[in-house]
C-alpha cells in the first residue's frame, strides 16, 4: 500500500494526505501497536495500553536538522519541543584527487556528479550511468561514485563502457568539494547528500529510495532547485531529459544558489548544540 501511495504524483499525495491524514493517524492499526505497548509497559513505560508510534517518537525535545525555508508554512504551529535547527551535514575533509578535479574541469561542457550514497541499489546507479552516455552529442562529463555498498566497481565500469565522459570511482570523495565543481548533482534523496549539494549551490536531479528521501527531494523541487523523478520512472531517458532541463534552465541554478546563501548564514550544528544545552540546563526559552 505504501509503495502505491508513494508512486502517485505529488498533488495527488498531498490531496490524499489532507483528506485522510487525521483518520489514518487515529484508525490505522500500524500506528497503534498492542505488542509494543505491552513490552513498553513491562519496561516501565507509563502508558499501560496500546501505544501510539507517534507518542513513542515524540521526545521531550525534538530537533529537525533541515532548512527552515522548507517548513516555513507551518513551523509557527509546531509545539515548542520541536525545533528546526537548520541543516546539519558532514563538512568536507581532505582534498579531491587531481584526476577527479581534472576530469570535472576539463570542459567545454557541464560537469555532473552521480552518486546514490550508501542506500541505493546498483540498478538506480546504472540507469544514471546510462543516462549520461545515452546521446553521444551531450558534451558533459561526469564523475560517478560507485560505492562498494551498492555495487562492485567492475560492474559500474562495464556499464560505463569506457565512455571518456565518465570517470567511475569507488574512492572517497569529499562531497562538498566535489559538488562545488559540478553543474548538477544526480543523487538519491538522503538528507546529507541533498544538503551537501545545496550547500554548494548546485541543482539536483534525484530519486527517492526511502519515504523521507521523497520529502527531501520534494522540498527541493518546490523551491525550484531541482527535479525529483519517481522511482518507477528512473530510466535513462527520463534522467537525461531532467538533467538537460536543469542545465538549460538557469532558474534551477539560481534557486539552488539562493538556498546556498541562506544556508551559509546559519549554523545548524551550533544551533542544535545550543538548543540541547539550554534544554539540559532547564532553560524555559527552549
Amino acid at each position: 500500500m505504501v509503495s502505491v501511495v508513494t508512486s502517485l504524483p505529488r498533488p495527488a499525495r498531498q490531496w490524499l494526505a489532507w483528506l485522510t491524514g487525521g483518520m489514518v493517524v487515529k484508525k490505522a492499526p500500524i500506528f497503534h501497536q498492542h505488542n509494543v505497548g505491552a513490552a513498553a509497559a513491562a519496561c516501565g513505560w507509563p502508558v499501560k495500553d496500546t501505544i501510539s508510534l507517534f507518542d513513542m517518537n515524540m521526545a521531550d525535545l525534538n530537533l529537525v536538522n533541515d532548512h527552515p525555508v522548507f517548513h516555513a508554512g507551518y513551523a509557527h504551529r509546531l509545539p515548542k519541543n520541536i525545533v528546526i535547527t537548520g541543516p546539519v551535514f558532514a563538512p568536507s575533509f581532505g582534498d579531491l584527487d587531481k584526476d577527479i578535479i581534472a576530469h570535472m574541469t576539463s570542459g567545454p561542457g557541464p560537469s555532473i556528479l552521480v552518486t546514490m550514497g550508501s542506500s541505493g541499489t546498483e540498478d538506480f546507479l546504472f540507469e544514471a550511468i546510462k543516462a549520461i552516455q545515452l546521446h553521444k552529442e551531450d558534451d558533459w562529463k561526469a564523475v560517478v561514485l560507485a560505492s562498494p555498498s551498492i555495487c562492485a566497481i567492475e560492474k559500474a565500469e562495464e556499464v560505463a563502457a569506457r565512455d571518456p565522459r565518465l570517470l567511475v570511482t569507488q574512492r572517497f570523495i569529499p562531497a562538498l568539494a566535489a559538488s562545488a565543481l559540478v553543474d548538477v548533482a544526480v543523487i538519491h534523496g538522503g538528507q546529507g547528500t541533498v544538503q551537501t549539494a545545496l550547500a554548494a549551490g548546485k541543482p539536483i536531479v534525484g530519486v527517492a529510495l526511502q519515504i523521507e528521501q521523497q520529502t527531501n527531494l520534494d522540498n527541493v523541487m518546490d523551491a525550484g532547485a531541482g527535479i525529483r523523478i519517481q522511482r518507477q520512472h528512473w530510466k535513462a531517458k527520463n534522467i537525461r531529459n531532467a538533467v538537460r532541463t536543469v542545465l538549460d534552465n538557469p532558474s534551477y541554478m539560481a534557486k539552488a544558489r539562493a538556498l546556498r546563501d541562506t544556508m551559509n548564514d546559519m549554523d545548524g550544528a551550533k544551533t542544535a548544540a545550543e538548543v540541547m544545552w539550554n534544554f539540559i540546563l532547564g532553560d524555559e526559552k527552549v
